[in-house]
């Protein structure tokens, strides 16, 4: 993921002692270029398998700045755009236009590097995505928490039905010591640990809706136990969301 894939192309250029190309003037920026501000995910992905992970957490923020437009990716520094033509736009670090405006025959607006394209979408949509990782991960620390706190007091009244769901958070580590002790070309076999991963993320949910239902039935209700039973049904609510990417039950073969 690292590797400088334009070393070769430096290298073979110094080698044949070109002269330097010379950078494409930046244009007056076209008249709807404020028409392409917004959110813009990945599309297509890389890896279908990743594709809730790259629309998530690879999303990139456009907006218009002046005559430029900034590209900032969620994981790396923002790109300043500037204009060569009417739909080309090109990086600080070029010469020629890296980047360009694609409207596609529906009217989905794309940015594309030549690599990789990436479609606008709307905020609504990633602010529930978004919301639903946050809550979900949120979640899962405090059910964690609150079943060590389970496990530690004595009295009666404790909430022991979030246990379950303890319990459906702990077993996810189980994989763990099997994956380090395979190779790392065996990650897309069938292997304990990839057979392991895939019953306990089946079992994750199933954790969470006992425990909600063991929770209900819990008397009598105190704030904790309050808390508890959103913090399950903030977790079900993100593994039916992972279900629906294909995530669960985790699968690492095809």
């Amino acid at each position: 993921e690292g590797v400088d894939y334009g070393r070769l192309d430096r290298t073979l250029i110094e080698a044949l002692d070109l002269p330097p190309a010379r950078t494409q003037p930046q244009t007056k920026a076209p008249p709807d270029l404020d028409e392409w501000e917004g959110t813009y995910i990945p599309a297509p992905n890389r890896f279908a398998s990743l594709e809730w992970l790259d629309t998530t957490l690879n999303f990139a923020r456009v907006r218009r700045d002046g005559d430029t437009l900034r590209f900032k990716p969620f994981q790396s520094k923002d790109i300043v755009l500037q204009p060569t033509s009417d739909r080309l736009l090109r990086a600080p670090d070029r010469t020629i236009a890296s980047h360009a405006l694609i409207t596609t025959p529906d009217g989905r607006r794309v940015v594309s590097t030549g690599l990789q394209s990436y479609e606008r979408v709307s905020l609504a949509r990633m602010t529930l995505l978004w919301s639903s990782l946050i809550a979900g991960l949120l979640s899962c620390v405090w059910l964690l928490g609150s079943g060590i706190a389970a496990l530690i007091r004595r009295r009666g009244t404790a909430n022991k039905a979030v246990l379950i769901p303890f319990a459906g958070l702990i077993a996810l580590l189980l994989p763990l010591p099997f994956f380090y002790r395979q190779s790392f070309l065996q990650l897309g076999d069938v292997t304990i640990a990839s057979i392991l991963l895939a019953i306990v993320t089946a079992v994750w949910p199933l954790t969470m809706l006992a425990g909600l239902v063991a929770t209900l039935r819990h008397r009598p209700w105190s704030i904790r136990t309050t808390v508890d039973a959103i913090a399950m049904l903030a977790v079900l609510q993100w593994t039916c969301v992972l279900a629906w990417w294909g995530l669960v039950p985790l699968r690492m073969w095809a």
